[in-house]
């Protein structure tokens, strides 16, 4: 049987008219071996400008796809060209889960705004990312000079995240009867030097490297234009991440901290859907995800980053 190579080549994109954008699967070469990404471009303009979505840790890359996913459509809808990836370690990434580091995150986001350059042909190009995600775009944004940032709900301190995250993977896994309570999770890594978060191989380095970090001190040279979104249950500007946004006004940006207040805020970076009463899949995070997507293209659509001090 012939094999139909247009046919197989037009499975590569697909056309949204209701949304205006189109979407195009690229296999770019990023931290040193093959991966996967979809680029979302408008239908009706030539973007000018682009974001590449850093995704989370762990298995906060799986339980925010769907967000992340939402968030590029947007923002493409607004007339941006928008890149989502898989980092190397990650879903259909060439390298296995030991070439993940904070690190490399930070080190493969940054090459993926040259494989966006490139397929988009836009020069000024922004980070943006949830959770870990978003200390990612930060850090990223940071090393590039970028003119832009979007960090939803990210991690300043470290320990606090990688505690958080060690604590809900135990909890999981006493839920669904995996393992006991017995035992101190950190003190069997330091033992071992890994410890399995919910089939996450987590190394001892990695956790070190993630709860060392003070993102507001890693923050000395972004000047672009930034948005740090709170998402929480209260209206209450978090210490950190007001302190993260005067770091960023103290070195030269335009930040704008945002909190967005839901009662389904404790769920960001959770798994998003569970079994109801009546044995149907729930998507509890519904009403979050469109309030944190339309936060964010309200405010990248309000960006000029050709105006004079924006570097580009």
């Amino acid at each position: 049987m012939a094999v139909d190579h247009d046919r197989i080549a037009s499975l590569r994109s697909y056309v949204d008219p209701d949304l205006g954008i189109k979407e195009t699967f690229l296999q770019p070469n990023i931290g040193g071996g093959h991966t996967v990404g979809v680029l979302s471009t408008p239908l009706d303009a030539t973007p000018t400008a682009g974001w590449v979505i850093c995704h989370s840790f762990a298995h906060e890359h799986v339980y925010l796809q769907s967000m992340e996913s939402a968030m590029a459509r947007r923002l493409a809808a607004t007339g941006y060209a928008v890149l989502r990836f898989h980092s190397q370690g990650y879903g259909d990434s060439e390298l296995g889960t030991d070439h993940i580091t904070l690190g490399s995150h930070v080190d493969d986001a940054g090459e993926a705004a040259g494989v966006l350059a490139g397929a988009a042909g836009v020069a000024r190009i922004g980070f943006a990312g949830i959770r870990l995600g978003g200390t990612v775009a930060a850090l990223a944004a940071n090393g590039a000079d970028a003119p832009g940032l979007m960090a939803v709900a990210p991690a300043v301190d470290g320990a606090d995240y990688v505690g958080w995250m060690t604590k809900q993977a135990r909890l999981t896994e006493v839920a669904t009867g995996e393992r006991s309570l017995s035992g101190d999770p950190i003190a069997e890594l330091m033992t071992t030097g890994i410890l399995d978060v919910l089939g996450f191989p987590l190394r001892r380095e990695v956790y070190e490297e993630i709860r060392q970090l003070d993102l507001s001190e890693r923050l000395r040279r972004f000047r672009g234009q930034a948005l740090v979104l709170q998402v929480s249950r209260g209206s209450d500007p978090d210490p950190d991440l007001r302190r993260l946004a005067e770091r960023l006004r103290a070195v030269g940006a335009r930040a704008d901290l945002e909190v967005l207040a839901d009662p389904a805020a404790a769920r960001l970076g959770l798994p998003r859907y569970r079994t109801s009463s009546d044995s149907r899949k729930e998507d509890v995070q519904a009403g979050l995800t469109e309030r944190v997507v339309a936060a964010v293209a309200r405010w990248g659509a309000g960006r000029r980053w050709d105006d004079a001090g924006i570097p580009s």
